[in-house]
């Protein structure tokens, strides 16, 4: 009877300790809730966050993109597994495997290039519990120099033509002459094949106007500036 008791006693304080072991193996990923900006030639993290911290030697994490077979990167048994690693990341991507304790499980990518924008799976499994989140990295790139050229006469002027090509989003664009007013332009804009923009604006040029004209281009993300200018020697 006393046997019995002390079952009855102690079962709720095991129940409750054998919960909580099980409860503290659980965790979650979190990634950010909104696009990654990354620029074209430099460095980005994409954020990973494990809600419990896990230890290096049994923890795997996995980035992938498109294939799980073929990572982006892989840290499995203790160390970074290269021999299955996608080579358009070879050399280019790194974990910070000191933070794993503290749930960090971001993965910094160098040489951004413009092929590497898309989703990221960060894949993480810890004995028989697993858990994911995807991370969307949107790539920044700044167009070519502007090149500017005269297609002929126009009326009572010259028409001048601006051209940039090779921007990831569409770029504000105007024009000044040499005192720094503003011109009405005509802009267009296309597409290469590899999905970036091309911009082509005119204006046509008058003596009123003076013989200094610049084009601005201004990348809407960043407002950094690329600009081309050209002097007409004379009109007529």
């Amino acid at each position: 009877m006393s046997g019995e008791m002390t079952w009855r006693h102690f079962a709720p304080i095991l129940c409750f300790v054998l919960c909580l072991s099980q409860s503290d193996e659980k965790f979650t990923v979190i990634g950010p809730a909104h696009p990654v900006q990354g620029f074209a030639g430099s460095e980005v993290v994409l954020d990973c966050k494990c809600s419990v911290g896990l230890p290096l030697p049994k923890v795997e994490v996995r980035w992938f993109r498109s294939s799980f077979a073929i990572p982006v990167h892989l840290f499995q048994d203790g160390h970074t597994n290269a021999s299955k690693q996608d080579k358009t990341y070879r050399g280019r991507t790194e974990l910070f495997t000191e933070e794993f304790i503290n749930g960090n499980m971001s993965l910094k990518l160098k040489d951004v290039q413009w092929s590497d924008r898309g989703e990221y799976t960060c894949y993480i499994h810890d004995k028989q519990l697993y858990d994911e989140a995807t991370i969307e990295l949107q790539v920044q790139i700044l167009g070519s120099q502007p090149w500017i050229h005269m297609a002929g006469y126009q009326g009572d002027g010259i028409k001048l033509v601006c051209e940039s090509d090779g921007w990831s989003s569409q770029p504000e664009v105007s024009w000044e002459d040499g005192k720094q007013h503003k011109l009405t332009a005509q802009t267009t804009t296309g597409n290469s094949a590899n999905g970036l923009i091309m911009m082509q604006t005119s204006i046509i040029a008058t003596e009123s106007s003076g013989n200094m004209f610049s084009c601005l281009f201004i990348d809407s993300l960043t407002k950094k500036k690329t600009e081309g200018k050209i002097q007409i020697a004379d009109y007529f």
